[in-house]
């Protein structure tokens, strides 16, 4: 049975499903975990990407380039307008990241 996410969110806020908290937890993580792997399969150096789901939030729509991949971490070199706001963690313009606080794009 497939829901939509109001009713998900109606479930778990009336307590419906109390039990299984930890199990959907578990669930969740899991498929973060499948999306995050899909994502960094389609990273190639070369590959354009935008910073969505990270913190600090001022990190959030810088762009750059993907120029390593090394296991669960990429290394993004930074648009040059973002390399002076980003310089507290760039080093030379470059920041180590996990795929699943990037997206891709054209």
């Amino acid at each position: 049975m497939i829901c939509n996410y109001k009713e998900i969110s109606a479930s778990i806020l009336a307590g419906e499903v109390d039990n299984n908290l930890e199990q959907i937890r578990d669930t969740i993580k899991a498929r973060k975990q499948v999306l995050a792997d899909l994502r960094a399969t389609n990273m190639v150096i070369g590959t354009r990407v935008e910073f969505a789901n990270v913190r600090p939030k001022y990190l959030v729509g810088m762009t750059g380039e993907v120029v390593s991949l090394n296991g669960r971490k990429v290394s993004v070199k930074l648009d040059e307008e973002h390399i002076y706001a980003a310089n507290r963690y760039a080093i030379d313009g470059v920041l180590l990241a996990k795929p699943e606080i990037l997206e891709i794009i054209a």
